[in-house]
Parts: structure tokens; C-alpha cells; sequence
């Protein structure tokens, strides 16, 4: 055809037709596939005129001369590539009624290939910068080879030609760099031939009794200092592990910089794994190649979709002047995209479905079915996890753990290291995902796979939430995080009703422990309407989560329907755990609000029941309540008594969960008491058991608790310290309920060392996160807290609707102690005014709802304190035993403190700057 080997010579280089691309001048550029063609036909007859009728049936396989315009055009953007000038063709000139084909002298002929012949990036380098220092530092050491391994598209050809084309490459001692596309090398001698090739030896002339290989290793030999870049290795193991092996012997100078899908065995080689990019890189990638809308929230999705893939960010990118991003989302597979503006069908430059279709075909068909399996899972899996999706059909769990390590080996799956040393867990990337989805569909196998996967997610989360329930193991709750995506995937996916109900409780029970709460109900009402006939037990424990879940979003009134309905369940099915659960449940719902009486009641009840099943763990959540409503009701000792009982329980049981859980009870009742150190110890403990769990949810609101005990013994440095860490830790974990608890005692702690700003701003962000998260509880108490704000701010007005629209909000709930604080809150705003008759109506109403105690006697101080104001206008004997009958109120002074806490501060705050006016016989500011 008048050139060997698929080479046509040009002017200062020449034209490889079996890689339609065209070298010249150390770079070279890829040649659209007609115009190679055209060539090729040209070519194979040189010095013959072919006529423009034979070149349509040769190349366009059409008769007719019609689309003569097509040949002119195809041959004049030919010409602008290898002529040195296109209006005087010397290689394409024109003949009779078609063109000719003339071989250029020998004598201009450039030697066939060469060094430095490294691919001409089309774009921009975008991130990278870890693994071109670690290649770099690899050579430096002296390694021999460095391998760039990784999935198809994820960058190693772009980041390999980066490294080729810097001044690092020759900063270790290389003299030159040869580049060697080897992907189409599937045999020893294609693969010797490309090297050949590259160091330039003639493929015209025979080897003369010495095989490929030898002459390349020879040649390589010769040259010295050489960095030899071998790009697409994957296709020619494993001989090509070999011949490098051979080469590297043969031409000890030589340096080895390998790109490859397949983890080759390389005596000594340094391997370079590239994972896919990173969110900002992928966003930076996508902006450098479409435009810079970086910030669009459908752009976020839809390089999420692609996992970071390079090649598959590049191809959505060529698309972004003609579909938006969100176009892109909804309507194209980015596996279905072809680079816009060129690219020919089986390059895998341009083409992701291409790119990994080529790594499936190098794949036996085991480790191709259990690639398929793997498609199931989202966010990662492990073995144990795979082997009982994908051993089907017989297939032992050593087989699938094989083909396993076989789909490693081709970077189609990716070790994800756990950092505390546990199992391993493996990663699909999104486009192969996508991919192997469609083959196990494909398949028939589908309905199987996904049954299996749900069974096991089922069964895995059964165990894995029981156990973090408890506490028995620090790993449980690490694994239901790490394994959430897969249970929430099983559970949408999932045919069998009963086994959905299963998944649908174990998230919700993840959710309880890690949040976020939204969405609980919802997840348990679409498991329901699956229809089936569940269990009596299994529809008992799906009403008693329910019951939960709306309870737990301030809603305890209507939790009451589903406790009774799991009560009766329970009974159905014999399951009396089940049955003193949801009892307790009951009355922990009426005991939120304010229904002290019917709560004990219920809880005493459930006590009964439990007792006699010695399970440690439910009977010491149901002494921990029970002695929860005790200390609410003011009897204090019985409280202490049933939280020891509790411990005993829950310490009997090995449940380490309840046994802090209790801890943190106990705390709140030395709170109460003013025993600020016993609670600050218990609260401490609690934090340990959290941080034996890991349950850094449970860990942020232990430390508010305790930042709110060391505020109330008004030690408020540490207060701070232990409140900033807890919103941290909030903010980290995703728990907006308690973030907000903890900005409203942070905010008061700032209010008590005189920042009003800051309190009000915290408050009142703590405020609409609760009205957002419809939390009427705490949104009373909020509001609360800012009335006090704005009492100190001199905005009577704004008090006053606090403590009305937070009276509001306690009535709705039916919470009589908080109604109590409400009106208190009132009668301090009256107090401030003077306005004694109203401030005294309200501390009345309030005594009525909480029955007297330490707050009462502080609105009445605050109360007298304004009487005592307006008596000194009668005298001032009237108006000194008005501020005597004041004092007598407020708490007693011990060591600085006050028995009441930050709450009372507050109190006699107010009271003191009511009666500053009136100037004491003992001084200012003195004890009563």
C-alpha cells in the first residue's frame, strides 16, 4: 500500500493509520476517521489515480458521485494536516477524474517515530497534584517502575502525558521521554513492535534473527537515561508484565512510568492509585471545560451521578452550550455520551460507556457476574455483605471473594480503608455502578440479587441495631452508618411487604441514634401501605416506632393512638416485652405533657410487667422514667431510688447505652437539687459510656447538659468551653433539635456575663430552628429566654408577647408546669413595671398550675419587690419591710451561688434592681 505497518511519511513526521492520529514535531493529534480512510485507500496505491466514483464505494461504501462537495472537503481538511503547504499538495495531489497518493522522497523522510512524541493535551490540567508529586518522588527514590492505576476515565492517560510533558520528568536524571500507546498492543509481538516503533526503529525492515523485543530492548539499552511511558498497559497482560520485566533488565537506566486498569505484577514497582476527583476538583473541571457555573445546585447532582469521573465530567462539559445541567440529570446517560465535536465509536478517549465496556470484556464470566451483584449496593460494601447478595447458583463465598479481588486488580472496584482498623470496605464508582447495573439487568438475575440484598440488609441491620441500641459494641453504631445508603436502597427497592416493614424499623431506629428525624413517620406509613398481612409482633413494633417518632417531634398527644395499637398487638402475639414497652411509651407521652399522675400510673404498670421477664435493659428504661416523673412531681428520694434501681438494671443487662442514659438522669436531679458537682461528675460519665459507643450525637448533648449544669453553678468559662464544643459536634453530626437547645443555653450564659448581643442573636436562632423543626416544647422555652432578653434590653412590649405567645404554645401542648413558667415570666415584666396587682395575678395563676417550689417563691420576691417600691411613698418603714418580706424570698447564698441556678440569677437580678432605689440600713446588695 506503499507504506509499512499502517505508516504514511509526511513532511517532518508521519501519519499512524492504525491509531488514526498523525505525529509530528513531538506531539501529535488525533485524525477523524473518513479522512484516515481516505487516506489509507490512497495510499494502498501509490502513484495510481483512484476516481472519486472508486473512493465513494471504498470509503463512504456508496455508488454514487453525487456528494462530490464531501470528497473535496474531506480531502482539503486532509491536505491542511499533512501538507507542508495545503495550496500545493505534494503527498494528495489531484488526478484524472480523482486523486493520487505520492510517496515523498527518501531523502525528506523524518525518521518514522522518535522521542518526546507526547500527547498535545486538548485542555487544560485540572487538580492532581498529590499523585504528580508522588510519581515524581517514586523516580527520585530511584524507583524502576511507577504504575498510574485506576478505573477507566479517571484520568491516569491525561495525568501520565502531564508528567511526561513537565521538567520534572528529566529533574531525576532522564535524558528523554518515549511515549507508547500500548492499549491496542493485545500480544507480546504488537507490544514490542509499539516500543520499536517508538524508539525508532524501522518496522520496514525485518528484525534479522532477533525477535521484537530483544531489538527493542537493545535499542532501549542504547539510549541511556530514557523515562519510557507505556499508556493502556492493561490490554497487553499479562506478557506485558514480562517484556517490562525483560526491558527493565535489559536497559538498567531506563525508567517505567505505566498507566493500566489492571494491577500488573511488577517486581519492585511503585503503584500510584488514582481515585476518582474530588468534589472541588470535579467542580473545577466541569467550570475549566464548560464555563464556570460551578455553582448551579443540578451541576452538584450531576457530577455526584458521575463519582468524580474525569472522563465522564469532560464528556457531560462538551454538552453544556447545548443542555443545562439540569437537562444533563434528567434526560442523558452519561454513559451514553460521545465527546461533542469528534470522536469515533471504540475510542475510549471518548466515549464512558466505551471506556468501561473495554474493562468488563477483559473480565471472565465470574467476576463479570459478581461485578454485576455489586451494582445493588450504594456508598460501599463488604465481603461479608457481597458474598450474601452475590454467591449465587452454588458459588461458594472463597469464589466470590476471588472474583473480588479480580475486579480490584482491574480498578473496577476500590478498597476503602476503614481508619480504626476494621474490615475493609469496597467501592464502585458511580459510572461503573451504572454500568454494572445495566448487565445484571441485563442478566435476569435482577429480582434474585435485589432479593438477597434485602434479606441480608434486613437481617444485618436487625443485629447491627439491637447491638447499638445497647451499646455492647463500639463498631454497631459505625457500621449502621457506614451501611445506611444500603439499607435505605433495600428498603425502596424491596418486593417482600413483611421484609420491608423489618428494613423500614431498623432506619427508623438508626434515625433515633443518628438522626435526622424528619421523614421517620413517612418512611414507616410507605412500608405499611405495601399491603401484606404482617405479624401481630411485627405490626406491634412498627406502631410502637411510630408512637416514638411522633412523641419525639412534640407531638405526645397524638403518639397515644399508636402505643395503644402496639399494646394490642403485643397482646396478640404473646409478646409481653413488646406490650411493657409501649405501656412505658404511654406514659412517658403523657408525662411530657404535664400529666405527672396518669403517667406513674402507666409506668408502675409497666414496671409490673417487665419485672417478671428479668430483660435488664427494658426494665431499667422503665425505672428511668418512672423516676424521671418522681423528681418532676418534687419527691426527690423516691427519684434517687428508682435511678439506682435503673442502674442496677441496665448494668446487669450489659446495657452500657441505658446505664448513661441513666447517669444523665441522675445529673438532672443533682441539678435540681443545686448539687452542681455530683451532676457535672454523672454528666462526665455519661460521656465516657458516649465516647466507649461512638455515638458522637449522644456525645454533643451530654455536653450540653453538662455546659448547662456548669452555667447553672455559675461557672460560666466552662460553661462556654463545654456548650461551643456540644454545637460543634451538633452542627457535624446533623442534629438541628439539640443544636437549637444548645444556642438557647449558650445564649443565656452570654446574656449572664453581660453580652446581649450575642445572646440575642443566639436565642433567637435557636428560636426559629425550633419553629422550623416543630418543637413546641422547646420553642416555649425559647421564647422564654428571650422575653428575659428583651426584659434586659428595655423592650417591655416584645417581653410581654414573649410570654404570652409562650403561654400560647405551653396551653397547646397541655403542659401545665411550662404554662407556669410562662405566667412567671409575666409577673416578672409586670414586677419591672411596678405594676404590683398584675404581677401578683400572675405568680397566683402560675402557683395554681406548679404548686409552689423555688421559681413560685422567686415571682413572688420579684412581686413584693415592686410592692415594696410603691410602699415607699406611705414611709419608709413601709417600704423597708416590703424589701425585707423580698429577701425573705430569694434562695440563700452558698459560696457565691445561688441554689437555683442560672434561672434564679435571673431572678434576683431583677428583684435587686427593683429595690436598688430603696437604700438598705446594711448596705446595698446585702444577704437577707
Amino acid at each position: 500500500m506503499g507504506s509499512e505497518g499502517g505508516i504514511v511519511e509526511i513532511v517532518g513526521g508521519f501519519v499512524d493509520l492504525s491509531r488514526n492520529r498523525l505525529v509530528r514535531g513531538g506531539a501529535w493529534e488525533r485524525i477523524p476517521p473518513k479522512e484516515v480512510e481516505l487516506l489509507r485507500h490512497l495510499a494502498g496505491r501509490p502513484g495510481v489515480d483512484v476516481a472519486a466514483e472508486d473512493l465513494f464505494r471504498e470509503v463512504w461504501r456508496i455508488d454514487s458521485s453525487t456528494y462530490r462537495a464531501t470528497l473535496q472537503t474531506t480531502v482539503h481538511r486532509l491536505r491542511k494536516k499533512i501538507e507542508a503547504d495545503p495550496h500545493a499538495p505534494r503527498i494528495v495531489v489531484n488526478g484524472s477524474g480523482g486523486y493520487r497518493y505520492v510517496p515523498l522522497p527518501a531523502v525528506e523522510r523524518a525518521p518514522l517515530p522518535g522521542e518526546d512524541v507526547v500527547p498535545d493535551p486538548p485542555s487544560s490540567f485540572v487538580g492532581r497534584r498529590e499523585e504528580l508529586g508522588a510519581v515524581h518522588a517514586a523516580l527520585l527514590r530511584g524507583a524502576r517502575a511507577v504504575v498510574f492505576k485506576g478505573a477507566a476515565g479517571i484520568g491516569k492517560t491525561r495525568l501520565a502525558a502531564r508528567y511526561a510533558r513537565s521538567g520534572d520528568a528529566r529533574a531525576w536524571g532522564a535524558g528523554a521521554v518515549v511515549y507508547v500507546e500500548v492499549a491496542e498492543a493485545r500480544t507480546s509481538v504488537a507490544l514490542a513492535q509499539a516500543l520499536a516503533r517508538a524508539l525508532g526503529l524501522d518496522l520496514r525492515v525485518g528484525p534479522g534473527g532477533l525477535d521484537w523485543a530483544a531489538r527493542a530492548g537493545r535499542a532501549l539499552a542504547a539510549r541511556g537515561s530514557v523515562l519510557v511511558v507505556l499508556d493502556g498497559l492493561e490490554s497487553a497482560l499479562p506478557h506485558g508484565a514480562r517484556l517490562l520485566g525483560r526491558w527493565a533488565a535489559d536497559a538498567p537506566e531506563s525508567r517505567f512510568l505505566v498507566t493500566t486498569r489492571i494491577l500488573p505484577h511488577l517486581e519492585g514497582a511503585e503503584v500510584v492509585e488514582l481515585a476518582p476527583l474530588s468534589g472541588g476538583d470535579g467542580a473545577a473541571l466541569y467550570a475549566d471545560r464548560a464555563g464556570g457555573t460551578a455553582g448551579d445546585p443540578d451541576l452538584v447532582a450531576l457530577l455526584e451521578r458521575l463519582g468524580g469521573n474525569p472522563l465522564g465530567i469532560e464528556l457531560v462539559a462538551s454538552w453544556a452550550d447545548v443542555f443545562t445541567p439540569r437537562t444533563l440529570l434528567r434526560r442523558l446517560s452519561a454513559l451514553d455520551l460521545q465527546r461533542r465535536g469528534g470522536g469515533r465509536r471504540g475510542n475510549r478517549h471518548d466515549s464512558l460507556r466505551e471506556a468501561i465496556a473495554g474493562s468488563w470484556a477483559l473480565l471472565r464470566p465470574e467476576p463479570q457476574r459478581v461485578l454485576a451483584a455489586c451494582s445493588v449496593f450504594r456508598g460501599g460494601f463488604t465481603v461479608e455483605g457481597l458474598t450474601a447478595v452475590g454467591a449465587a447458583g452454588g458459588a461458594q463465598a472463597d469464589a466470590t471473594a476471588r472474583a473480588l479481588e479480580t475486579l480490584v486488580e482491574h480498578s473496577l472496584v476500590r478498597i476503602r480503608p476503614r481508619p480504626d482498623g476494621g474490615a475493609e470496605r469496597f467501592v464502585l464508582d458511580e459510572p461503573v455502578r451504572a454500568f454494572a447495573a445495566e448487565r445484571l439487568a441485563a442478566s435476569g438475575r435482577e429480582g434474585e440479587v435485589r432479593a438477597r440484598r434485602a434479606e441480608w440488609a434486613a437481617r444485618f441491620g436487625e443485629e447491627r441495631a439491637a447491638a447499638a441500641e445497647l451499646g455492647t459494641d463500639p463498631r454497631a453504631l459505625r457500621d449502621l452508618a457506614e451501611e445506611r445508603r444500603n439499607l435505605a436502597a433495600a428498603l425502596e427497592e424491596c418486593a417482600d411487604p413483611d421484609v420491608s416493614l423489618r428494613l423500614a424499623l431498623v432506619l427508623d431506629t438508626v434515625a433515633g441514634l443518628l438522626g435526622p428525624p424528619e421523614g421517620r413517620v413517612e418512611r414507616l406509613d410507605r412500608a405499611l401501605a405495601r399491603g401484606g398481612e404482617p405479624a401481630p409482633g411485627l405490626l406491634g413494633r412498627v406502631h410502637y416506632a411510630r408512637a416514638v417518632a411522633i412523641r419525639d417531634r412534640g407531638r405526645a398527644r397524638a403518639s397515644h393512638a399508636d402505643f395503644g395499637a402496639a399494646m394490642e398487638r403485643a397482646r396478640q402475639a404473646g409478646d409481653e416485652a413488646l406490650a411493657a414497652r409501649a405501656l412505658a411509651g404511654l406514659g412517658n407521652a403523657h408525662g411530657l405533657v404535664g400529666e405527672l399522675a396518669t403517667a406513674e400510673e402507666l409506668l408502675t404498670r409497666a414496671r409490673e410487667v417487665a419485672e417478671p421477664l428479668d430483660r435488664g435493659p427494658l426494665l431499667a428504661g422503665i425505672l428511668g422514667d418512672l423516676g424521671t416523673v418522681k423528681r418532676r412531681r418534687g419527691d426527690a428520694q423516691s427519684a434517687e431510688e428508682l435511678y439506682r434501681a435503673a442502674l442496677v438494671a441496665a448494668r446487669r443487662g450489659g446495657d452500657r447505652r441505658g446505664e448513661g442514659r441513666v447517669l444523665g438522669m441522675l445529673a438532672l436531679l443533682r441539678n435540681r437539687q443545686g448539687r452542681w458537682e455530683e451532676a457535672a461528675e454523672h454528666h462526665r460519665r455519661e460521656l465516657e459510656i458516649a465516647g466507649e459507643i461512638g455515638d458522637r450525637r449522644w456525645r454533643g448533648t451530654a455536653l450540653s447538659n453538662l455546659g448547662r449544669v456548669e452555667a447553672e453553678s455559675g461557672r460560666l468559662p466552662e460553661a462556654e468551653t463545654a456548650l461551643r464544643e456540644a454545637l460543634a459536634l451538633h452542627r457535624e453530626v446533623g442534629n438541628a433539635a439539640h443544636e437549637a437547645i444548645t444556642r438557647c443555653n449558650l445564649g443565656m450564659a452570654r446574656l449572664e456575663v453581660g453580652d446581649i448581643a450575642e445572646a440575642d442573636e443566639l436565642v433567637g436562632d435557636a428560636l426559629a430552628l425550633h419553629v422550623e423543626l416543630g418543637d413546641r416544647f422547646h420553642e416555649a422555652v425559647a421564647r422564654i429566654d428571650l422575653g428575659w432578653i428583651r426584659l434586659w434590653q428595655g423592650r417591655r412590649a416584645d417581653a410581654e408577647a414573649c410570654a404570652d405567645l409562650a403561654r400560647e404554645v405551653a396551653t397547646s401542648i397541655a403542659d401545665r408546669a411550662l404554662q407556669g413558667y410562662a405566667l412567671l415570666f409575666r409577673g416578672a415584666v409586670a414586677a419591672r413595671a411596678l405594676e404590683v396587682e398584675a404581677a401578683a395575678a400572675s405568680v397566683d395563676e402560675a402557683a395554681a398550675l406548679m404548686g409552689g417550689g423555688v421559681p413560685v417563691d422567686l415571682g413572688r420576691a420579684a412581686a413584693r419587690a415592686a410592692g415594696a417600691r410603691l410602699a415607699g411613698d406611705r414611709g419608709p418603714d413601709d417600704a423597708r419591710r416590703g424589701r425585707r418580706e423580698a429577701l425573705d424570698l430569694l434562695p440563700r447564698w452558698d459560696d457565691g451561688g445561688a441554689p437555683g441556678g442560672s434561672d434564679a440569677r435571673l431572678w434576683i437580678r431583677l428583684v435587686r434592681e427593683i429595690l436598688a432605689p430603696l437604700e438598705p440600713e446594711d448596705g446595698p446588695g446585702a444577704p437577707a
